[in-house]
């Protein structure tokens, strides 16, 4: 475990990261930010709290007007595993995958928001250990990941229940674009991809990020 200390208000950490972490992640996770600053502290610490610690987290504040930047500059300062870039103009979340599954070192790719939290400490170790032990290019998860009730006076969206993880083999290009491309670009939340195929799959939106035609509108 890791050992934090508190600085204006936020929880640092201050054991030193092995480089070997920071190089050759097993997991690499990616999300996007826009104005959920009241929400970073409980989600980039429920990252640091699992017991895998070999993972990164690419973060794009994508144009966030609250203090977002902020937050994320003073974690990332403490914990090297944490990668943040910083759009001035919000470009959408299209553009900002894109650009963090061409940057992902990890073996295996996850997607998620900024404003869950992952209320079990084991849950990357049990998706990672699922994926590795089947083969499996892809994860299914039905995680217990969860709004904080600090801000939501509801916990439907928190879960007791025992993780819940389906390994898929030889999982079709065509359903994982198709996921991606879902209402709310929730589709792929929560699962673990196997990096060469995430990359693969995510090859034409690069590209149209590169040439400059990238960019959905961020959902509403």
């Amino acid at each position: 475990r890791f050992k934090f200390t508190k600085i204006n208000r936020e929880l640092i950490l201050l054991t030193p990261i092995p480089k070997e972490f920071i190089s050759h992640p097993k997991l690499s996770i990616y999300v996007s930010v826009y104005n959920t600053d009241k929400f970073l502290p409980y989600f980039i610490r429920s990252f640091q709290n699992q017991n895998l610690t070999e993972w990164e987290l690419l973060i794009v504040n994508d144009g966030s007007t609250d203090y977002s930047i902020k937050i994320l500059n003073i974690f990332s300062k403490y914990d090297q595993r944490i990668k943040v870039i910083n759009f001035e103009k919000n470009r959408g979340i299209a553009y900002a995958w894109s650009l963090e599954v061409e940057k992902a070192l990890g073996e295996y790719l996850l997607s998620v928001d900024s404003d869950d939290y992952e209320a079990n400490y084991d849950s990357l170790y049990s998706l990672y250990k699922t994926a590795k032990e089947t083969g499996a290019e892809y994860v299914k998860s039905e995680l217990a990941w969860a709004y904080d009730e600090i801000f939501y006076q509801h916990s439907n969206h928190f879960s007791d229940v025992p993780n819940q993880l389906i390994p898929i083999k030889n999982y079709p290009e065509d359903i994982i674009r198709s996921e991606y491309h879902k209402i709310e670009f929730n589709g792929l939340h929560n699962d673990v991809i196997y990096a060469p195929l995430i990359k693969k799959v995510f090859e034409e939106i690069i590209e149209d990020r590169k040439s400059g035609s990238a960019g959905m509108p961020r959902p509403i």
